[in-house]
């Protein structure tokens, strides 16, 4: 396909064809797919075991009812309950980035389907 050659002003001139940045966004959409299949099989279980755990220590401890507030109390002082803390805060940050990457490139994906669909060539 390259190199194809158009006549300007009587001489042959070598013209590359466009390049489109997006052209491979199937593969985009692939590593979105495979960032929410490693999340839901290995991420989201942890998550809930360590909020299983989380909650009944709360609960035992009679905290836990806040809403948007994080005030350990007495278990602040606990290793136990801290280490299980820091995992439950860094699994869901994980989580977290992960579902905005995935997310990042399905529209991304979705912008190359809109420019496809909505271009027109004359």
């Amino acid at each position: 396909m390259w190199p194809r050659f158009v006549a300007h002003r009587g001489c042959r001139v070598a013209v590359k064809p466009r390049v489109n940045p997006l052209e491979g966004s199937g593969g985009i959409l692939v590593g979105s797919f495979l960032v929410n299949l490693g999340i839901r099989l290995y991420l989201a279980p942890v998550l809930t075991k360590l909020i299983t755990v989380k909650i009944a220590i709360e609960r035992e401890a009679g905290l836990g009812q806040e809403i948007g507030t994080n005030r350990p109390g007495r278990l602040a002082h606990c290793p136990h309950y801290m280490r299980l803390y820091r995992a439950f805060r860094r699994t869901h940050m994980i989580i977290a980035i992960g579902n905005m990457v995935a997310m990042a490139a399905t529209s991304l994906h979705l912008y190359y389907l809109a420019t496809k669909l909505c271009s027109v060539h004359l």
